[in-house]
Formats: structure tokens, C-alpha cells, sequence
């Protein structure tokens, strides 16, 4: 009777398990490297949303953005406790992205200035992106 020895079949799992596993690691970085690419794009797009609507007087007041858990927020008003709630715009991220450092800047109206100023670190695990707001509104990345 023929059939396939025990070393055979190891054999067999063991490649079979090789052949898996690689792709499976690559797909992984990938998904975490785009899911910090396609979030950080959203900040630097909401950021300058928020210039442009305080530039604009939009409302008469101040713009800003909140960065979260989960959501990155453009509000109306000169903080984000004290906003306009009916003004909130949401932008859905990834729970796994984090903001360590500064959360929230806020646009002086017609200047397009921010209030505060720095550092805004995007993050997901060991990756990280960084974006600089000077004490003019230009954002450097």
C-alpha cells in the first residue's frame, strides 16, 4: 500500500504555512501604513478646511480642528468646548490612530492664524507622521 510518510506531511504544512504567512505579514503593514497615510491626509485637508473658514469669516467667528479617538472634528467657535455644535463636521478614523501631542488648533478669523502653534504627531503603533502649524497658519509636512 502506497501513501505519504509523517515527514512528508510536515513537510507539506511546513511550506504550505510559508507560502501563507508571508503575503498574510505583508498585507498587514500595508493596511497599518495606509490606514496612517489615508488619516494624516485627512488632517492636513480638514486643517487648511479650517483656515479657509476662518479666513472666509464664515460665521463670524473663529474655525478649529479636534483631533480624537476615532474622528477628526472641524468646529465653529474659538474652542472646542465652547463650539457651535450644529457646525461639527466629522471625519471617521481608524480607532488605532493616535494624536499624543497637541488635539486641537483654532484659526483666528480674517487672519487664518492659529491660536496656538507646534508639533501635530499622527500615529498608528511605531509609524508616525508628523505635521508643523508656524505662528503664521503654514503647515509643514
Amino acid at each position: 500500500m502506497k501513501g505519504f510518510s509523517l515527514l512528508e506531511i510536515i513537510i507539506v504544512i511546513g511550506i504550505f504555512l510559508l507560502i501563507t504567512t508571508i503575503p498574510t505579514t505583508f498585507y498587514f503593514n500595508w493596511k497599518s501604513s495606509a490606514e496612517l497615510n489615508n488619516s494624516f491626509n485627512s488632517l492636513v485637508h480638514q486643517l487648511r478646511r479650517a483656515q479657509v473658514l476662518a479666513q472666509a469669516n464664515n460665521g463670524d467667528i473663529s474655525w478649529g480642528v479636534k483631533m480624537q479617538t476615532s474622528k477628526i472634528t472641524v468646529f465653529q467657535g474659538t474652542n472646542y468646548a465652547g463650539r457651535v455644535l450644529a457646525k461639527d463636521e466629522d471625519i471617521i478614523i481608524p480607532s488605532t490612530i493616535s494624536f499624543p501631542l497637541i488635539t486641537e488648533i483654532v484659526f483666528n478669523k480674517y487672519s487664518g492664524t492659529p491660536v496656538s502653534f507646534g508639533l501635530i504627531t499622527i500615529s498608528k503603533g511605531s509609524d508616525a507622521k508628523q505635521i508643523t502649524v508656524n505662528s503664521k497658519g503654514i503647515l509643514e509636512y
